[in-house]
């Protein structure tokens, strides 16, 4: 009978350990992500505000080791590409982001991307 009793204690401390060790996890990753937009959203400004003060010019002087910087004009055309050369990108305009961006002045998505 104690035996009974003690394995149903660990198995119900087991299984709150996990649950909590998963609520925990899932608070975290949501905050995390959180705070990695604001950044990228910030750093996307930056950039924004660099090329409307310094032009296109502004790119050249910018370390992008971590991130990409995508330059799209108002009809989708890629100006700018600090990964892949814009001229071998296709037009972003029908993108869930850009055309955001077109009716409210931002636009985000998360998703894949071939290059």
């Amino acid at each position: 009978m104690t035996k009974k009793i003690f394995r149903s204690i660990c198995i119900a401390i087991l299984a709150v350990f996990l649950i909590t060790v998963s609520i925990i996890f899932f608070i975290l990753y949501n905050y995390f992500a959180k705070l990695e937009k604001e950044q990228l959203k910030s750093q996307a400004e930056i950039v924004a505000n660099g090329i409307e003060a310094a032009g296109e010019t502004f790119l050249d002087y910018i370390v992008t080791d971590d991130i990409r910087i995508t330059w799209i004009d108002s009809d989708g055309t890629v100006l700018y590409d600090n990964e892949v050369d814009a001229d071998e990108l296709e037009n972003h305009l029908q993108r869930e982001e850009v055309q955001e961006a077109l009716e409210t002045g931002y636009g985000e998505s998360s998703r894949y991307s071939d290059t």
